[in-house]
């Protein structure tokens, strides 16, 4: 089994090779803010069997099917992965400020009419 620490997955199969793309987020702290990154396990495959080969993980998320492609080379194998990028920053209420605040309604005004 392996641990995958994102929300949803996708799935790659090229040739020997299946790549399970998990996406997240992950907090960076210096910015204060998430952005979105992949997690990336390979699998190396050999007739009916499965081996781990590769994990890692890249800063960005991968837009289509396209975005992943497995290559073998002399020199080594390597997974090329197309990412593209956004960031989220939560609200953080200034001093004085704040978030979700009060209506301006006094708790104890209340309508009432008499009959």
């Amino acid at each position: 089994g392996t641990f995958h620490p994102g929300a949803w997955a996708q799935v790659y199969a090229m040739g020997s090779m299946i790549v399970v793309a998990d996406q997240s987020w992950s907090w960076i702290e210096a910015d204060g803010q998430s952005a979105q990154k992949t997690y990336l396990v390979c699998f190396r495959l050999s007739g009916p069997s499965s081996s781990p080969a590769m994990v890692g993980s890249v800063d960005g998320y991968t837009m289509n099917s396209f975005s992943l492609d497995y290559v073998e080379k002399s020199e080594g194998s390597y997974v090329r992965i197309a990412t593209t990028q956004s960031f989220w920053t939560p609200m953080v209420p200034l001093e004085g400020d704040t978030i979700g605040g009060d209506s301006g309604m006094m708790e104890d005004e209340a309508t009432t009419t008499e009959s």
